[in-house]
């Protein structure tokens, strides 16, 4: 709980810009843009536990 609660406190902003992005943006962007969310996600995830 505590660490998603990290995560969402580092990065709610940066969500909050994809989302708005993704809402603007065709399906194929909007889907390429989640692929790379994901990614990041993930990254993040692993520099946090390991941090």
């Amino acid at each position: 709980m505590s660490f998603f609660a990290i995560f969402n406190i580092l990065h709610k902003k940066n969500k909050y810009q994809l989302l708005q992005y993704i809402k603007n943006k065709p399906s194929t962007k909007s889907e390429n843009m989640w692929i790379t969310f994901g990614f990041n996600y993930i990254n993040y995830s692993v520099f946090i536990i390991f941090v």
